[in-house]
């Protein structure tokens, strides 16, 4: 059986005020009938996948990534974080596809 964990949040837009926040200011923000959504599943082996609509990455096991360049440079940060999170919460024994 697979194992596999879903989640899913409302997305929102900022109306008004949007660098105001940095300075520690309100914004105008409302929802918007939109979810963003992700879904993790455990694979075999340690490679990590990421897809994202047309966009896509693969860490092998040997550390090596196959990419293309717009791919790399979007997905990149969240390999770093899928990682990351791997190695300190379950260790980089297994592998996991991000969708």
């Amino acid at each position: 059986m697979k194992r596999l964990a879903r989640a899913t949040a409302p997305a929102k837009v900022i109306l008004l005020g949007e660098h105001f926040v940095v300075h520690g200011c309100r914004a105008l923000v409302t929802a918007i009938d939109l979810r963003a959504e992700v879904t993790c599943i455990r694979v075999e082996g340690k490679a990590v996948e990421l897809r994202s609509g047309k966009l896509f990455c693969i860490r092998r096991p040997d550390g090596g990534v196959d990419a293309d360049e717009r791919s790399w440079k979007t997905l990149k940060p969240l390999l770093s974080l899928v990682d990351e999170l791997l190695s300190e919460y379950v260790s980089n024994a297994i592998g996991v596809r991000v969708e």
